[in-house]
């Protein structure tokens, strides 16, 4: 096993930064695409979720998010009103 230098800090556990500032940004980031009065709501609840979730990586973070999001996201009406639209 490799020792460490003794003026070098030890690696992290995990790849991946989990301070709370990057979650924040994780967050904020998946909240963009949705309606601006469903942001808050989403952003407090994924924050709660995470947080006791115990979740570390950032992958699992984004995965855990997208089902979150499904929940808040409403798509737009589409003015052509295609063979899928809302908009009919």
């Amino acid at each position: 096993m490799r020792q460490n230098h003794p003026l070098r800090p030890p690696p992290p556990a995990y790849p991946f930064d989990t301070n709370p500032t990057t979650f924040e940004d994780i967050i904020a980031n998946a909240a963009r695409p949705l309606a601006r009065d469903r942001r808050a709501a989403f952003v407090a609840e994924a924050s709660a979720m995470i947080r006791e979730s115990g979740i570390t990586g950032e992958g699992a973070t984004f995965r855990f998010l997208r089902e979150i999001q499904k929940r808040f996201f409403d798509p737009p009406l589409d003015p052509a009103g295609g063979k899928y639209s809302r908009g009919r």
